[in-house]
């Protein structure tokens, strides 16, 4: 999960040169990624995932690594990315994330229902989601007041295979309260350990 951290970081510092790019009103293509939490091979989602990543107009790398397609926020994406990932067959959730920083933007648990990062009143990004009433920076997840309380927060979550599994079976069936209110701390600690590989 560092690993992917760690490219998901130096790929977001490089922005490649802005060469023929689709025009920030096209429909964005969807590039959908599966992955199996309990069965499924790690190294090979991330090849997987780091080669669709570098497949767009403008390819380039630094030292090895690819570079993300120019960003192109506020605008959409010229790809969303669907990260669908699955717990061995118990539950299944699909991150969608932007091709241009790989932000995680919002996802659709087993119901259908697409939820997105945001507020009432804001634009939305994924036509036709409900906002979760939440940003999505780790802050946002996990709470804190001050950088070091937020890292503080970070570093008490177990990210490993069992806290995955949980997080993939807390999102896939997510269900916004009525009226919307703020999601439930377990579903923004699900969030951020997804956010964090």
């Amino acid at each position: 999960m560092v690993k992917l951290v760690v490219f998901i970081l130096v790929i977001s510092w490089f922005v490649g040169s802005a060469v023929s790019q689709p025009p920030p009103h096209a429909t964005p293509q969807v590039v959908t990624i599966q992955y199996d939490l309990v069965h499924g091979s790690y190294t090979s989602f991330i090849d997987d995932l780091r080669t669709k990543l570098a497949n767009h107009p403008s390819p380039g790398d630094i030292n090895g690594h690819p570079l993300l397609t120019p960003r192109r926020y506020p605008n959409s994406p010229a790809r969303w990315m669907h990260i669908s990932i699955s717990a061995g067959g118990a539950a299944t959730t699909t991150l969608v994330l932007r091709d241009d920083t790989l932000y995680v933007v919002g996802f659709t648990g087993e119901g259908g229902s697409w939820y997105e990062f945001g507020f009432q009143g804001e634009a939305h990004q994924i036509q036709g989601s409900i906002f979760l009433e939440c940003g999505n920076t780790y802050k946002d997840l996990v709470g804190g007041k001050s950088g070091a309380e937020v890292r503080m927060n970070l570093q008490g979550l177990d990210l490993g295979k069992n806290m995955a599994v949980a997080a993939v079976t807390t999102l896939s069936t997510y269900v916004q309260p009525l009226p919307p209110n703020k999601p439930i701390d377990a579903t923004k600690l699900a969030l951020a350990a997804r956010r964090l590989g």
